[in-house]
């Protein structure tokens, strides 16, 4: 018999079917970092969740931040929050970290 999930081209005796799948490269899961990314493949799963995801962790490319956060509000983070991002002082133009201001 064939695998349930659409997409595997395995064919199985009846009682292999479910020990494989427990593994199917093609079983339906879930982001562990947003449920917004919606439903992907088993074998899709890595590959999404390290390099594709906009809401992977990422730590502040600014040496000395050191923050973690979602790559979808990194921008953000570094317009805004960032302590180690110089900044125009507003005094005298001197390039200043926002964390001295």
């Amino acid at each position: 018999c064939a695998c349930r999930f659409e997409g595997c081209p395995a064919q199985l005796r009846r009682r292999d079917r479910s020990h494989h799948e427990t593994s199917c490269e093609y079983f339906p899961v879930s982001c562990h970092h947003s449920h917004k990314c919606g439903q992907l493949l088993r074998r899709q799963l890595l590959v999404h969740e390290t390099e594709e995801c906009p809401f992977r962790p990422v730590v502040c490319p600014m040496v000395g931040c050191g923050f973690t956060l979602p790559l979808d509000r990194l921008d953000e983070h570094l317009e805004q929050d960032c302590p180690r991002v110089l900044c125009k002082c507003s005094m005298c133009g001197e390039g200043v970290c926002r964390a001295a201001m």
